[in-house]
């Protein structure tokens, strides 16, 4: 669910015109917030109390976190996947709206870069919230 909220508020930002960059920081921020109030008490076990600290802690860690992913995203979206999105619309003579076409580019790069980042996070928030992150 926090993927899906992800996904849509980055491309509805991306097709309003801002950055891919800019719109992925905003959009991911808001989905982990989500996804750590959701899984603090749905996915990992612990005592079930809300301890400030730790979201603190995983704060710190999605920000950065999330600016190397934004980062990734923004430049795969520009370098690859847009690129391929022009030719590919040129040759059917199909006429895209440029933010469009860049938004449609960074939900693939997003997808690309997906796996790895909920992986990342799955194995930090298990170690935040149990004490223990297993790579199974």
């Amino acid at each position: 669910m926090g993927w899906l909220l992800d996904l849509a508020i980055m491309t509805s930002l991306t097709a309003a015109g801002m950055p891919v960059f800019l719109a992925n920081c905003v959009s991911a921020g808001i989905a982990v917030s989500f996804v750590f109030l959701i899984a603090q008490r749905r996915t990992f076990v612990h005592d079930g109390s809300w301890i400030i600290g730790k979201f603190a802690a995983y704060a710190l860690y999605n920000a950065i976190a999330i600016l190397l992913a934004s980062l990734a995203i923004a430049a795969l979206a520009h370098t690859v996947f847009e690129p391929i999105l022009a030719t590919l619309a040129s040759v059917v003579s199909l006429v895209v709206d440029p933010n469009w076409r860049l938004a449609l580019a960074s939900i693939l790069a997003k997808v690309a870069v997906t796996p790895l980042t909920l992986y990342a996070n799955f194995l930090f928030m298990g170690w935040l919230l149990e004490g223990k992150a297993s790579l199974r």
